[in-house]
């Protein structure tokens, strides 16, 4: 298994165009879009800043702490924040351990946020008395 990234998962009522806008310079839009009256965006990191959950967490919340007064209320104010700790599971490494300080949890939640786990089925290639061809 291993730490592949963590991304940034919004669900509003109303438009997250402007929170896209605010975090450029440090985040991108996987993407935005509009389902069933709601909008919905996923955003990563521009730089990669760790191979660890616990330093991709604590740059997220470094970014959105760091917003001005009015976007942090507009913040507040979307319905659904969740950080998505993406693991490819594999069929050669067995387990995968990620620490995730009290210090950074409690940032999470100050920020009203959810923590996700997504493990991803292995990739093909890594199947068992199969080798990559390079």
């Amino acid at each position: 298994m291993n730490f592949m990234n963590v991304d940034l998962e919004l669900t509003s009522a109303r438009e997250l165009g402007w929170f896209i806008e605010a975090v450029r310079a440090s985040m991108y839009a996987l993407h935005s879009v509009v389902v069933d009256g709601s909008h919905r965006a996923t955003l990563e990191l521009r730089d990669i800043v760790g191979d660890d959950a616990e330093s991709v967490l604590e740059r997220f919340s470094e970014v959105i702490e760091g917003l001005d007064s009015d976007a942090r209320e507009k913040w507040r104010q979307i319905e659904t924040k969740a950080f998505d700790i993406g693991i490819q599971s594999s069929t050669r490494k067995h387990q995968l351990s990620q620490k995730i300080s009290v210090r950074t949890l409690a940032r999470v939640v100050a920020l009203g946020a959810e923590l996700h786990i997504t493990v991803y089925e292995p990739d093909q290639d890594d199947a068992p008395g199969e080798s990559a061809i390079a």
